[in-house]
């Protein structure tokens, strides 16, 4: 099922619209190098693909290369990206920081941290990012909370823990896909289109997606077409467990 849309924030509704020109101008086009590292990021915020305020697209520089897509927080201080190449889903805040977060099973942990500088990576030797591991935090946390929702209409839906299993920080989040999908998810909790709380995390089904559960009960799919992010799908959400038979929600 594929849509267009235009998100109204005063009333949190998502309808039926024209799809937004992919030429759209960013409001900051900027790089950005994973300081002691061979590569880097060219990030357009808001997004090429798209043009919305909340999106994000691009593509790695330096010593790798490969696009990158996903979301950003209300406030513009944190970026939320999907990185295919490297498996991640990867925070890049306005403080100078990044982390990039893998996959342990339904875990999530963080694969590796550290700080970055304006620029462009000088040349394509050297170490990559995603090649140094940080110190692990302990698996396991107690008192997690568990949120069950299916995606309305379709087989799919999530199982999602915040804080997370994996790590147990406060907005760490990780889980799996449920009903007709078991891929397992990682990612975080932060305020998108000025909501609160919302999940945001990043699974892979042969090609990857990146998705918005929102707390007023709508959900967004989104995906990469080379250095573009797109829509791939959105509706409403209810807390159950999904049923397991029907439509998939990331079928395209």
């Amino acid at each position: 099922m594929k849509k267009t849309f235009l998100f109204v924030l005063a009333v949190a509704t998502i309808v039926a619209a024209a799809p937004l020109a992919a030429s759209a101008a960013p409001l900051k086009s900027y790089d950005i190098v994973f300081d002691g590292y061979c590569d880097g990021l060219h990030i357009e915020f808001p997004s090429l693909g798209m043009g919305t305020k909340q999106t994000a697209d691009g593509y790695q520089t330096g010593c790798v290369s490969g696009g990158i897509f996903g979301q950003a927080n209300s406030s513009g201080s944190m970026a939320m990206l999907t990185i295919p190449a490297y498996s991640t889903f990867t925070t890049v805040s306005k403080n100078h920081t990044w982390v990039h977060y893998g996959f342990n099973g339904n875990l999530i942990f963080v694969l590796n941290s550290g700080t970055w500088s304006y620029g462009t990576p000088l040349g394509r030797g050297g170490v990559a990012s995603n090649t140094h591991r940080a110190a692990a935090a302990a698996l396991g946390n107690k008192g997690v909370n568990d949120l069950d929702v299916v995606f309305d209409g379709y087989c799919d839906g999530m199982h999602l823990v915040n804080p997370s299993a994996g790590l147990g920080t406060p907005t760490s989040v990780d889980g799996n896909r449920t009903g007709c999908a078991s891929e397992s998810l990682i990612g975080a909790t932060a305020t998108v289109n000025n909501q609160a709380g919302t999940y945001v995390v990043t699974f892979n089904v042969g090609f990857w997606v990146q998705t918005a559960i929102f707390p007023n009960h709508y959900w967004i799919h989104y995906s990469n077409d080379g250095n573009n992010i797109f829509l791939l799908n959105f509706g409403t959400w209810s807390n159950a467990i999904a049923g397991g038979h029907g439509q998939n929600s990331v079928s395209r």
